[in-house]
């Protein structure tokens, strides 16, 4: 037996081997090309398809030799996007690569988005092939339509409360110039009025022939100036009511009460459910405001002579039912619009821009419920009720 030779020649794999070798790396590829998610295809450079990988043929439900078929696989592709389709592949003789969004068919007839990725390979025998490769895209394109669609309804909504905050702004400011103005008023007729007969009084007084003469201008004297004195002192009141300094619900309802008593002769009685308190300044504002606003209406408008206040606190939020025995009103005619003059709409208004409530339910000959709600921890607004008091 000849001794082994070490020359290169005996290592040659023979044809055999070579194509057994083939197979193997063709079979590789084919697994690879099954496992990816993608659907995978190729083609010549022509554009002639020659391989689609097993994804493919089960999502549209082909047969391999009938995606192969002239026009097989890009049959399934939807009709109205095959122009786009097309123009990419021109584009893409040009530059080697390119991407483009479409709809193919399932094999149950229903379209769905795909991602299409095409580039363009160089074999070893430089000849040019594509490779490309379909992402379906459809539930990011439905999230995608989800978000805008949500994006148009939270945009709308915020255009509808900037318009909102923009005309209670604007009532605000013509609330507060009424508010201002009454004050003026009372300033002018009334204080400053007392004011100057007390001056009046006080040049006779000078001008007294003797003490028995000057007793009576005294009188009348010490009377104005007492007058002016209390004016003020309920003009204060009415500015800034102590009221708003009570952080207890108990002794802030009592308060209130206890005004709208001897204000109105309204025979108003308070009740609690726990002891909740009302810390925040600001809900103290708008609660009070509230409260006057309502009660104002049930002596104005309702005809009723007693009301009730139940105050408790649930889900950081303080609440108050009013309740009265007036003659009630049609609610949707006055409360349910928007906008209209500053009574129980604005109150409203007011209360939800700050994440409160208010509930009214009423009916003719029936009295009336209005439940107040405010927040018990730091507000989201510091818009306060200009309102009677």
């Amino acid at each position: 037996m000849p001794p082994a030779s070490d020359s290169p020649l005996d290592s040659t794999p023979t044809p055999r081997e070579v194509l057994a070798a083939l197979r193997a790396s063709e079979r590789r590829f084919r697994r690879l090309a099954g496992a990816v998610p993608q659907l995978i295809w190729t083609t010549d450079d022509d554009g002639r398809p020659n391989y689609y990988n097993d994804r493919w043929l089960a999502y549209t439900g082909q047969t391999a030799d009938e995606a192969l078929a002239p026009g097989g696989g890009s049959g399934a592709i939807h009709p109205e996007d095959f122009g786009a389709v097309r123009a990419g592949w021109e584009s893409t003789r040009a530059c080697g690569e390119y991407e483009v969004e479409y709809r193919l068919r399932r094999h149950d007839s229903v379209y769905e988005w795909h991602l299409a990725r095409v580039v363009r390979v160089v074999g070893e025998d430089g000849v040019y092939e594509w490779v490309g490769s379909a992402t379906n895209i459809e539930a990011l394109r439905e999230s995608e339509s989800r978000y805008r669609a949500l994006a148009a309804t939270l945009e709308a909504r915020v255009a509808e409360r900037t318009a909102e905050v923009r005309a209670l702004a604007a009532r605000l400011t013509v609330a507060e110039q009424v508010e201002q103005a009454r004050i003026a008023q009372v300033l002018h007729d009334d204080l400053q009025q007392q004011l100057y007969g007390l001056t009046m009084t006080l040049a006779l007084l000078q001008r007294a022939p003797s003490v028995e003469a000057s007793t009576p201008l005294v009188t009348r004297a010490s009377g104005v100036l007492d007058g002016a004195i209390q004016m003020a002192r309920t003009l204060a009141r009415e500015l800034s009511p102590a009221v708003l300094e009570l952080d207890q619900l108990g002794e802030f309802l009592a308060w209130v009460a206890a005004q709208k008593r001897e204000k109105y002769g309204l025979d108003v009685s308070v009740e609690l459910r726990g002891a909740p308190p009302l810390e925040d300044q600001v809900s103290r504002v708008l609660l009070y405001r509230a409260l006057c606003e309502v009660l104002l209406n049930v002596v104005k408008h309702s005809g009723g002579t007693a009301a009730r206040l139940v105050g408790w606190a649930e889900d950081g939020l303080v609440y108050v039912l009013v309740e009265d025995d007036g003659a009630g009103f049609d609610v949707a005619a006055v409360v349910d619009r928007r906008g209209g003059g500053f009574g129980l709409s604005s109150v409203r208004e007011r209360l939800e821009l700050v994440g409160g409530r208010f509930e009214v339910e009423s009916a003719p000959g029936a009295g009336t419920s209005v439940t107040l709600a405010v927040p018990a921890g730091e507000p989201s607004s510091d818009v306060l009720l200009t309102g009677s008091s």
